[in-house]
């Protein structure tokens, strides 16, 4: 399955040459980590900020603005950002009527560590909003205590479907991860730099859903710069003309 619209080569750079869509045939958001994360995003922060200073070092010609989310010295600790206004969830997407595509590209600061401090990640798109236990979504996932990989989920009333990417998550390394979903969303495609690490056909959710970032630390090691972002993209497409 392939419906990206056409992309320049090196990941690290921002989307161009896209196929700009007209109103009446859908939508499309490209979030270019720059400007403060409020004009874009509501965000919820528990002993945790998001700053958008200080590029990740030496990367500035390929990632000139970065969003770092750092995580507090005490638990709890989490940061998110989300669609909703509040932590109670306001979704603004339904899956099917059209193809989806969703990209993000990071790069994470800190992984895991057996006996010491554990960080969980999440990216897509999600029927909860905050900390909430999530229901139904299609996201990207790293939870080093299930898997060292990348993990593409699709959930559906709490059932998941997991993809193993195959693919480690790696410290210090800029990251592309991308789904798509065809448009009756019956198959989510997940892509790791730009090449399929696998697919899913079941538990694909038809609830409301919103776009989500969300980084927790459930154990203690200190302050963290977890993770710096670099964009954030989602594009529908519809499939009748409105």
């Amino acid at each position: 399955m392939s419906i990206r619209p056409t992309l320049i080569s090196n990941p690290a750079q921002i989307i161009s040459g896209l196929n700009q869509l007209p109103l009446d045939r859908g939508f499309e958001q490209f979030t270019h980590c720059v400007e403060s994360p409020l004009l874009t995003y509501n965000i919820l922060e528990d002993n945790a900020t998001i700053l958008n200073e200080n590029a990740f070092p030496n990367t500035q010609g390929d990632h000139p603005g970065n969003w770092r989310l750092r995580l507090g010295n005490n638990l709890p600790s989490s940061v998110v950002l989300q669609n909703s206004a509040s932590s109670t969830s306001q979704n603004s997407f339904r899956l099917a009527g059209g193809t989806w595509v969703y990209e993000v590209v990071w790069n994470v600061r800190e992984l895991s560590a057996t006996g010491g401090t554990d960080y969980i990640l999440l990216a897509g798109l999600v029927d909860i909003a905050g900390l909430d236990p999530i229901d139904g979504g299609v996201f990207f996932e790293y939870d080093e205590s299930t898997n060292v990989n990348w993990v593409g989920v699709t959930e559906s009333a709490t059932t998941r479907t997991n993809v193993d990417s195959g693919s480690a998550v790696t410290k210090d390394a800029w990251v592309k991860l991308r789904f798509e979903i065809n448009a009756d969303a019956s198959l989510v495609e997940f892509f790791i730099d730009d090449v399929s690490v696998g697919t899913s056909t079941t538990n694909i959710t038809t609830d409301s859903l919103q776009m989500m970032i969300r980084a927790v630390k459930s154990l203690n090691g200190g302050t963290t710069d977890l993770v710096y972002l670099d964009y954030i993209y989602l594009r529908n497409e519809l499939t009748t003309q409105i």
